[in-house]
Parts: structure tokens; sequence; C-alpha cells
């Protein structure tokens, strides 16, 4: 691919991202502009270590240590706070950075199958997709985890065409910083091990030894000092204390709802209210669960809840799946920026309501709120359906076409997909779209494969053409 297509991708995803940055800053400042899911918490901690060099979410004297988020984004935030005194200084840099991921993507897109057209239309999907704008724009992880990621997955794909000691060495640690940036990328080291030995395996079984040798300690070196700093103040040695959090105040709740036929806010401040009652904590917040210590009461608990439905245990993860995968948040950012009005919504989700009621009746009782601004969701929900659907043609075309490390570098990028669908299903009820937003630059490689392939067996090469450039 030549460069132009290449600059108008970065152009329009810089374009599209200056635009809602300056709508979003002049209408609602840095707070609530910038401010998405867990913004509060790294601001927090960014402007403590620029401020006191402690890492803390506290507001005030004294700084208790936290335990549950990873550093690297918090740092980027102080280097920023640090250099010009403000927050939004750090949404531009990722506004900048996060116009590359496209141009990123069109070049991994080639790296799997030569077709220029599919290349830019990953990469548009990319630039003007709504979710990974926002998020990516935010003061929350994906700022930079989403460019972490697409060019570990990218250093990947050109190891796997041509395996070396310094591309090992690189994409390792690409690796540390991006589970450095957010915790649930750590287990695909064990990914990434295996394919870093498959592929050089057979062209020497000592050069896939030291490869994985060589990941190994890199990816060490970042993951094993981070687990030793929460030690020392918590008494556990963890990477993050989030992980069986989620599995109890989520999956656990979500099933105890399940179970019990009530909404899951009602099971969610149960479940916190007994461990208040037992003295665990002090208050109805989650917050004063973040901390190490407090693991293995919370997977004993969420275990014994597990063991008791297994039946609703599985069929939620089914539920959670496809959640993932379709979930979109068009309408909580338009009610977020007042665009549109807060719609009434069903006091139970709709799938939560299938689980307790059956299908027909939890459809009739949504019939009453379809009606407003409910109806987006309604509405943009079978676009992700259909996006879906592409992603299973064209992943399924490429694994069976591919050959040699082109089928490799499919296969990684389909068990990465796969990764982070299973490593989020402990959030369960609480899964929105935010969760796609992680891998959906690889994810849309097979979305623009599968749609191209269907509009070609369709005879609409046509459209294919003008959305992609007769140069691309």
């Amino acid at each position: 691919m030549n460069y132009r297509p290449l600059v108008i991708l970065f152009a329009i995803a810089l374009i599209a991202r200056l635009l809602v940055f300056s709508f979003l800053i002049s209408h609602f400042n840095v707070d609530p502009g910038l401010f998405w899911a867990d913004s509060s918490q790294y601001t927090n901690l960014g402007k403590n270590l620029a401020d006191n060099g402690v890492f803390s979410m506290s507001d005030h004297a004294p700084y208790t240590p936290d335990t549950l988020r990873t550093p690297l984004y918090p740092l980027v935030i102080a280097f920023f706070y640090t250099l010009f005194g403000n927050l939004w200084a750090t949404s531009l840099f990722q506004a900048f950075l996060n116009s590359l991921v496209p141009v990123l993507v069109a070049l991994l897109t080639l790296k799997i199958y030569p077709s220029k057209r599919v290349a830019f239309l990953a990469g548009l999907f990319i630039a003007l997709e709504p979710h990974f704008i926002i998020y990516g724009l935010s003061l929350s992880t994906e700022g930079i985890f989403i460019f972490l990621f697409t060019l570990t997955m990218f250093l990947f794909a050109k190891y796997l065409h041509n395996p070396s000691y310094n591309l090992a060495a690189l994409a390792a640690l690409l690796t540390g910083m991006t589970a450095l940036t957010r915790p649930v990328f750590l287990y695909f080291a064990v990914i990434a091990l295996f394919f870093i030995g498959w592929g050089v395996w057979r062209e020497s079984k000592k050069k896939a030894f030291v490869s994985g040798l060589l990941f190994l300690v890199v990816v060490g070196a970042f993951v094993l000092p981070w687990s030793y700093r929460n030690y020392t103040v918590s008494g556990a040695f963890s990477f993050s204390s989030i992980g069986w959090v989620n599995v109890y105040t989520r999956t656990a709740a979500t099933i105890d709802a399940m179970v019990n036929k009530n909404d899951f806010w009602t099971s969610y401040l149960r479940f916190l209210g007994k461990l208040k009652d037992e003295g665990y904590i002090t208050k109805l917040e989650e917050g004063e669960l973040y901390d190490t210590k407090f693991n293995s009461l919370l997977k004993e608990r969420s275990l014994e809840i597990i063991k008791a439905h297994p039946k609703e245990f599985v069929l939620l993860q089914l539920l959670s799946t496809q959640a993932i995968l379709t979930q979109d948040n068009m309408l909580y950012f338009l009610t977020h920026t007042e665009l549109v009005p807060v719609p009434v919504r069903p006091p139970i989700p709709l799938s939560l309501s299938i689980t307790q009621k059956g299908p027909v009746r939890a459809i009739y009782d949504l019939v009453p709120y379809l009606k407003g601004s409910y109806v987006i969701a309604l509405v943009t929900r079978p676009v992700w359906i259909l996006f879906f659907f592409f992603a299973l043609v064209g992943a399924w075309f490429l694994i069976k076409t591919r050959r040699g490390p082109e089928r490799k570098i499919v296969l990684l990028l389909v068990a990465i997909i796969c990764y982070f669908v299973v490593m989020t299903l402990p959030v369960a009820s609480s899964i929105d779209a935010r969760y796609r937003v992680g891998f959906e630059s690889v994810y849309f490689i097979f979305v623009a494969t599968g749609l191209v392939i269907c509009l070609e067996r369709l005879g609409l090469k046509r459209i294919i053409t003008l959305f992609t450039l007769k140069s691309g």
C-alpha cells in the first residue's frame, strides 16, 4: 500500500477525534466531557503522582497506596499534568496517538490478506467507530491501551513473518507495557509465548527456546516489580486486585439475581451489605474491597455461589459473550452529553429478564418501553450483530485460505479476541461496549474482510470501491 491511503486514514481519524474533543470540551469541560468509565480514579492517581509522588486515589492525606490499578496510564497523566498543568492535554495526546491506529490496522491487514481495499476499509472502520473515538479520548486506560495493543499485535505479525530475537524482545516490551496499562492483558503472555515458539519451531528448536526465554524475561521485568510493590503495601503478591472483586460483585451477584428473580442492583447491594454486617467493610461501597487482602475471601464466596448454581453460571457466560460482541453505547453517549433525554428503561435488562421469565414474556414486558430515546438502543444493537456476522465470515475465510506465517497471524488474532471475551466474562451484568473497544482494532480486520467477501459474492463490487478509494 502506498502512503496516500495511509495519510488519508490518519487525517480522517485525527479530524474526527479533534471534532469530538472540541465538542466535549466546549460543552462540558474536562469533567464530565472527558470523564468516562473509571476516569476519576485514574486522574486522581495521576495528579497524586504529579503533586505528591504517591500512587493513591485518595483526595487527601494520608494517601492510601492503591493496588487496584496498574501504573502506566497514571504516569502518562502525571507527565502531561506536570508539563501543562491540566488534564485535557493528555486527551489531545491520545487523539494523535490513536489516529495512528487505523494506519497500523491497515498495515496489519496486509500482513494476512493482500487486499488494499480490505486494508483501507478496516482502517476506515477504526477511524470512524464512535466507541473507539470517545473512549480513546477519555481519561481512562483506553486512551493509550488501544494504541499499545495494536502496535503489539503488529510487532507479533512482523515476528511471525520474519522471526528474530530483536522482534521477540520488542514484542515482549510492548506486551509488558500493555499489561501495565490494563491488567486484563497480563495472561495473554501465555498465548504469546506459544506463538513466539511456534514461529521458529521448524527452523530451530533452540531458537524457539531462546526466543521464548527472552520473551519471558522481558515481560517479567515489567510484571514482577509491580507485583512486588503491591506485596510491600498490602501483604499479597498480586498484579492487580480487580479480578475477584469483579467475580464477586458482578458474576456472583448476577447469578443471585437470576436465581431470586430480582434486578442486579438488589443482589449487588445485598452482597456488599453482608460483608458490611460481618465487619469486613464499613460502608456499602465497592471501593473498600479494592485491596488484595480481600482476594481469598471474595474467591471463596464467589466459587461457593457458582458451584451452587452451575446452570445459571453457564447461561450467564453465554449471555455475557453475546453482550461483549453486540453491545452498543450510543444511547449512553447521547444521554451523557445531554443530546437526547434519559429514557425510561425496563427495571431489568432484557438479557437478564429472559433468564428469569423466558424470551416470550421478557419481550412482552419490554413493549411499553419501545418509545422515546430508548429506541436508539434497539436500533443500534442489530448493527453490531451484523458486524459480528461479517467477523465470523471474515475469520472463517482467512483461516481457510491463508497459509504459513499468514495463517499463524490470523490464528493469533482470533486467539486474542477469544482471550479478551473470556477475560471479560466476570464483569457479567456490567458488560458494555467499552469492553469490546480493547480488541476492536483487530476485530474490524475480520469485519472488513467478511463484508468485502459478502459484497463480492453478491456482485456489489462498486460499493466496495466507493468506500475504499480506487487507489487504495
